[in-house]
């Protein structure tokens, strides 16, 4: 077994592309929550609207018209 003062350079190196790879996936699954948190209550706004819509003021008009 022969130990050496100088240190490996190729193995710090690779383990520091796996931190820095780790680290922009955890930053990536981070947005992608942010961003499916955010457009699902603009989703769910958009579909209350939407219901609100179809339910109420569609029949409303349509009695208002005599059809």
């Amino acid at each position: 077994m022969k130990i050496s003062s100088t240190p490996n350079l190729k193995t710090i190196k690779k383990t520091s592309e796996e931190i820095d790879y780790s680290s922009r996936l955890i930053g990536r699954e981070g947005r992608a929550m942010v961003a499916l948190s955010f457009t699902r209550v603009k989703g769910i706004a958009w579909g209350i609207v939407a219901a609100f819509v179809l339910l109420v003021l569609l029949p409303f008009i349509a009695k208002l018209c005599g059809i």
